[in-house]
Order: structure tokens, then C-alpha cells, then sequence
């Protein structure tokens, strides 16, 4: 808003040097939200002033200095988190604990199947656990076909559901399985009865966690509107994908930032098991700098 636009200029002073500021156009031109990149380089700025005065304006002045603060603030402010990282095969937990239950939500059209597809092979080439997959809501019959063909693929379990009940009886023929995906058929943001029903199905299930996926070349207050939308499920983390149709990178940390949400994996084209990597803050730096 023009309002929002006037607080900005108002609080945004010049920068101490021309670096500085390339720094800072370097950052919006690639998508980001100019006040996150305001911050960031104002962090970079207070953290070239401190050591010896003399030396203070050589150092903001200095094109590589100033990219490699601003990077280090980039790094020091993303959140990433390993969604395998600690689940138990079944030889290392008592034998009545429950498998852990890991859901993708999101809307339609971002590639949620063959992101939960490749997140399953991870779990099983590199970390060796069993894994069973469920389609939950039957409505949507590509969906159903696409899952049960990499289930059988990837030599895993399959249920498909579409109420309560056969949710309980897939849960329990899963149960001495070590990780167990589910895969939520895509809904818009705005189809809040479809919302309310997919949430009430998921909230019976005790051991859960659940992962945003978001396509990365979707506009900046979309992202935010679905991230607000699909907060009632309390999603763990995101999952950015179609990294290789996306031709600037702000948006990954602007809505990960906006919604204060970590970010797992991105996803980097069709291939199962190739195309998907887990999310490090110096990938997600490289990104919004255009260091590719």
C-alpha cells in the first residue's frame, strides 16, 4: 500500500556507501521484500563499522566485503530443519511406539505427490527405514493412480482413504513400519468447508507432523494468503518446489520469513527419486544472491 510505502522511505536512511547499496538492489531486484533486504544489508553495514575507525569506509566501500556480510546475514536469519533427521527404525524403538506419521499439505498444482515421492525415497535408500504411503481423499483419481504407481515403484505399502474409519485401519495395517507419508489432495486456500474436513480427519492422528509444499514461482501474497490459510494444520515446515521454473528466488525467504517457518527441501524438477535436495541456508543464500 502507499501508506506502507511511506513508513518504508521514511525509516529507510541512505546507506554509508555505494556497495551498500548494490548490495541492497542486488537483493530486491531478485524478488525480495524490500524490507528484509533493508535489514539485512543494514546488518551488513553495522557489522563492517566495528574494528579500527580508519578502516571503517575502505571496508563498506569494498564490493566483496559487503556481498560476503550481507551473505553471512542471510545465512545467521534462515531457518532450516531435517524432517528424518532423529525418526527410529523399529529396531531402535520399544515396540508399541506408533510410526511417525508425516503429511503434505498445499494447494493444487504444486506438486505434492511427487514431492511426497521423493521425500519417501530418501527415507528409504539413504536412510534405510520402511516406509508406508497413503492418499488421503480418493476424489481426485490421478492423484490416487500417480501414488499407488511410485508405491509399488518403490516396493512400499499403499492405502488409499477418504473417511475416518479406513484412515484408522490404514494407520493400524502400517503400524510396525518405521515412517509413514501421507499424501492430502490439493485444495484451494480459499475452500474452507474442504479445509475444515481435511483437518478434522488429520487431528486424529497423534503421532503427526506436517509439511507445507509451495511452488516457488507462485507470487509473493499468494504464498503468504496459503500460508495463513493452511496454518491450521500447524505445518513443521516448508517444502519449496519447481525451483527450475522459477526465474527469481526472493519469495523462498520472504514467505519463509513471513510465516516464521523453516524450510526442509526444495524440489528441483519431475524425477523421482533425482530431483529434490534438502534445504541448507547457504543454498537458500546462493539463491536469493543469484550466486547459481
Amino acid at each position: 500500500s502507499s501508506a506502507a510505502s511511506d513508513v518504508y522511505k521514511r525509516q529507510a536512511a541512505p546507506f554509508a556507501s555505494l556497495a551498500l547499496e548494490e548490495a541492497y538492489n542486488l537483493l530486491t531486484l531478485n524478488g525480495m521484500e524490500r524490507r528484509l533486504a533493508y535489514r539485512l544489508v543494514k546488518g551488513a553495514e553495522a557489522a563492517l563499522s566495528k574494528g579500527d575507525p580508519s578502516q571503517i569506509q575502505l571496508k563498506q566501500n569494498d564490493k566483496e566485503s559487503v556481498l560476503d556480510h550481507t551473505a553471512a546475514e542471510i545465512i545467521r536469519s534462515t531457518h532450516v530443519v531435517s524432517i528424518l533427521d532423529g525418526i527410529p527404525s523399529r529396531k531402535d524403538r520399544p515396540e508399541l511406539t506408533a510410526p511417525q506419521v508425516i503429511s503434505f499439505i498445499g494447494p493444487t498444482g504444486v506438486g505434492k505427490t511427487t514431492t511426497l515421492a521423493k521425500v519417501a525415497s530418501q527415507a528409504i535408500l539413504n536412510r534405510g527405514l520402511k516406509v508406508g504411503l497413503i492418499n488421503l481423499d480418493t476424489y481426485k483419481v490421478a492423484a490416487v493412480d500417480q501414488l499407488a504407481t511410485y508405491a509399488q515403484i518403490l516396493q512400499t505399502p499403499f492405502r488409499s482413504v477418504s473417511n475416518a474409519e479406513e484412515l484408522n485401519l490404514a494407520l493400524k495395517d502400517l503400524r510396525n513400519l518405521d515412517l509413514i507419508l501421507i499424501d492430502t489432495t490439493g485444495r484451494s486456500q480459499k475452500d474452507d468447508e474442504s479445509l475444515a474436513a481435511a483437518e478434522k480427519l488429520l487431528n486424529e492422528i497423534p503421532n503427526l507432523r506436517s509439511q507445507l509444499v509451495l511452488s516457488s514461482t507462485t507470487r509473493d501474497q499468494e504464498l503468504y494468503d496459503v500460508g495463513h490459510r493452511f496454518a491450521r494444520f500447524r505445518p513443521e515446515a516448508l517444502i519449496l518446489s519447481k525451483l527450475d521454473e522459477a526465474s527469481v528466488f526472493g519469495a523462498i525467504y520472504n514467505v519463509s520469513q513471513r510465516l516464521k517457518l523453516p524450510i526442509s527441501y526444495f524440489t528441483t524438477g519431475q524425477r523421482v527419486p533425482e530431483d529434490i535436495e534438502v534445504a541448507t541456508e547457504e543454498r537458500v543464500t546462493a539463491l536469493v544472491m543469484d550466486l547459481l
